[in-house]
């Protein structure tokens, strides 16, 4: 898929960066009537997995011109998924918030597996949604880099530069997740150790009491013998 991957976030990351930083998606964006959660494209960017999350379409994604409703074309922050149908007719499929994409940790990233999908409509439109990235692809990439370049290089005048997430911010907030997990990580090894520790400490200890129940019992056994041969 040209460096795109269809993958959804974990819970745990997406709490933790909603405490960080502003304008990320909550995973219960898309949980209206499917279980679709945080599901988007991934692609590499400055060395992290960024992820642009897949959205159902809304009415500002319209405009009336000449009292009908046509879908408004895609700009930086937004790529609007469109089909034709039959009729020769544009269809919105949904859209890739680039402006809230957001930089993800490998072992937070879920591959998105469609297959699973029981309701078959829903399969068919996010099908579709994964064959119009394909075929948009560096069209995509382009728009998320000119983004991204105008985040980090504080364009505020721009109006949707003003309100797209703050990369910066939250890539810095992906690496003290990092940090956090290796924390983790370090105390249930030590934890691990400690318990192998007190296990191998009882294993002594029994040898231990073995070793002298064994003492105590041979003079018992020698004074028998005695007494045997006495007799």
């Amino acid at each position: 898929m040209n460096n795109f991957k269809i993958c959804s976030v974990s819970d745990r990351y997406i709490k933790f960066l909603e405490s960080q930083v502003g304008n990320v998606f909550s995973n219960k964006e898309n949980m209206k009537t499917h279980t679709r959660k945080y599901v988007g494209a991934v692609f590499e960017k400055n060395g992290f997995n960024y992820f642009i999350p897949m959205s159902s379409p809304k009415n500002s994604d319209y405009q009336m011109i000449d009292g009908e409703k046509n879908i408004r074309k895609s700009i930086v922050p937004i790529v609007r998924m469109i089909e034709k149908t039959q009729s020769g007719e544009d269809r919105l499929l949904g859209t890739l918030k680039i402006s809230n994409m957001i930089p993800v940790l490998s072992s937070e990233l879920i591959p998105y597996s469609n297959e699973k999908q029981a309701d078959k409509t829903y399969k068919g439109l996010i099908d579709k949604e994964i064959l119009f990235i394909r075929k948009n692809a560096e069209s995509i990439k382009s728009k998320a880099n000119v983004m991204y370049t105008q985040k980090t290089k504080g364009m505020e005048h721009i109006g949707y530069v003003r309100v797209a997430l703050d990369f910066t911010k939250a890539e810095k907030s992906c690496e003290r997740f990092a940090d956090k997990l290796e924390e983790l990580k370090q105390e249930k090894t030590n934890d691990r150790n400690i318990q192998q520790g007190a296990m191998m400490l009882s294993e002594y200890k029994e040898k231990i009491a073995g070793r002298k129940s064994g003492a105590e019992q041979k003079p018992t056994e020698v004074k028998k013998n005695i007494e045997s041969k006495k007799r």
